[in-house]
């Protein structure tokens, strides 16, 4: 989720989150809900939960022309569901189903076969990791946390 938002978005300036154990007796968080600012002004809100068995991973986009809404369209679904919404009306965005974990490993494979660089890159891991090490230090301190 984070990987798609910055994507969407652009680079993160600072987090505020809440981490928690709920649901599970688990060592880590079942839930947790993180609340983004970035560098262009955008404002965005990641919440990741195995604390429900009701998951379609929604993904709702709201600009000032528009919004794009999204559902079950991250993750192992085969049965997307995307709408462009203006004030025009709406538009449902035909998805085909593609096994996106297949497809990494197709590209990685030919980006080594043909020498080519990979569309995302270590530095996109790391940068990941940089934003959950925040959000996980915002969620202990209970402040704002920049990246």
């Amino acid at each position: 989720c984070l990987d798609l938002i910055c994507f969407l978005l652009g680079q993160v300036d600072s987090v505020a989150a809440m981490n928690d154990t709920i649901a599970f007796s688990y060592e880590v968080e079942d839930t947790s809900h993180a609340v983004l600012k970035f560098k262009n002004g955008a404002q965005g809100f990641v919440d990741t939960a195995f604390s429900t068995n009701i998951c379609e991973n929604l993904v709702e986009v709201y600009g000032t022309k528009g919004a794009i809404l999204g559902r079950k369209v991250i993750g192992p679904f085969k049965d997307p569901v995307l709408k462009l919404v203006t004030p025009e009306g709406e538009e449902d965005i035909s998805v085909p189903y593609e096994d996106t974990y297949q497809g990494e490993f197709a590209h990685f494979a030919n980006c080594i076969e043909n020498k080519k660089t990979p569309d995302v890159q270590a530095g996109d891991g790391i940068y990941n990791l940089k934003l959950i090490e925040a959000i996980y230090e915002a969620g202990k301190s209970g402040t704002v946390i920049k990246v």
